[in-house]
């Protein structure tokens, strides 16, 4: 592939979505994806209003399934964003905490 062609979700996710669970959640969630190959991966929780809330992931990771947890300790309720960024292609899900 020309390293100048676009890249999209297919290039780097198993499958094309993030999986959030359970939503809304009460006490813990899970953020599970499933990766084609070794990639950068950040993952941060951001409030309503875009402020950083939660760093969940930023480092390497290879290539397989990958599971991370969200803990409510450090989240009030209302919505949030779980952002994921893999090798600078992003992808957000909303997040409803009780």
């Amino acid at each position: 592939r020309d390293s100048s062609t676009s890249r999209g979700l297919g290039d780097v996710y198993k499958r094309q979505q993030l999986e959030l669970y359970p939503n809304p959640m009460d006490e813990v969630a899970t953020l599970a994806f499933n990766l084609n190959g070794t990639h950068q991966v950040d993952a941060y929780i951001t409030d309503i209003i875009g402020k950083q809330v939660m760093n969940l992931s930023s480092s390497n990771r290879v290539e397989g399934e990958h599971k991370l947890t969200i803990n409510k300790s450090n989240l009030g309720a209302g919505i949030y964003m779980v952002n994921v960024v893999v090798d600078g292609i992003p992808s957000t899900k909303r997040l409803i905490v009780r």
